[in-house]
């Protein structure tokens, strides 16, 4: 058999199973767990690091949200055979969910248990310090960008994640540092996670960074 007609036929058999006529599945979910890595900004761009160290003015954090709780049952939609153009079947399809969220993110909270400074002392709110992107995006969105974004309505198969990477506008003026992320639902309950105790280093100093 000629390559040409192999990859033809399996572009026909990848066809068979694509072409699925796949209805709106609603679903609701809520996040469970939420994960905090700290950010190495030394490169091009902001990498994970298992180091918790960081310089005063490059404080970058990714958090992860998720829903472990989210088990969507296998689709079933009419797929269409390419060589039979009557034809239909039921069979699995890899149909996506629209997914709402049960109870909107209300509020996002950064709080520092160290002094940040001397107008923000240990206790304070520092979530105005903060811009956000997404993953490699490379633009930087205000902090009040985030909660919409995150209530946003969206599509998924398999499983919920949403991944986002913050970082402070502001030095730090401590030699420490270690922040609670808190997001509260519009039903009061509260998801939240606290980084490591982050070792400040300032330029000169030995260390990791």
């Amino acid at each position: 058999m000629k390559p040409l007609t192999i990859l033809i036929l399996i572009f026909l058999i990848r066809l068979t199973f694509s072409c699925c006529n796949c209805p709106e599945q609603v679903a609701s979910y809520q996040f469970d767990q939420l994960s905090i890595q700290n950010l190495d900004q030394t490169g091009w761009t902001a990498n994970r690091t298992e180091y918790n160290e960081m310089h005063p003015a490059a404080i970058a954090f990714e958090i992860t949200l998720t829903d472990s709780s989210f088990r969507p049952p296998p689709a079933i939609a009419q797929a269409w055979h390419p060589k039979l153009s009557s034809a239909m079947a039921m069979q699995p399809c890899e149909c996506p969910y629209h997914l709402f969220l049960k109870h909107d993110i209300s509020n996002l909270s950064i709080l520092t248990l160290h002094d940040f400074s001397s107008e923000k002392p240990a206790g304070s709110d520092i979530v105005d310090s903060f811009v956000w992107q997404f993953k490699w995006n490379h633009l930087y969105q205000p902090i009040d960008s985030l909660l919409p974004e995150l209530n946003t309505p969206f599509y998924a198969k398999y499983y919920i994640e949403k991944t986002y990477q913050l970082f402070c506008t502001d030095s730090v003026q401590n030699d420490s540092l270690q922040l609670v992320f808190q997001f509260q639902y519009a039903n009061g309950e509260i998801l939240s996670d606290t980084t490591d105790v982050i070792a400040i280093r300032i330029s000169g100093e030995e260390g990791s960074l």
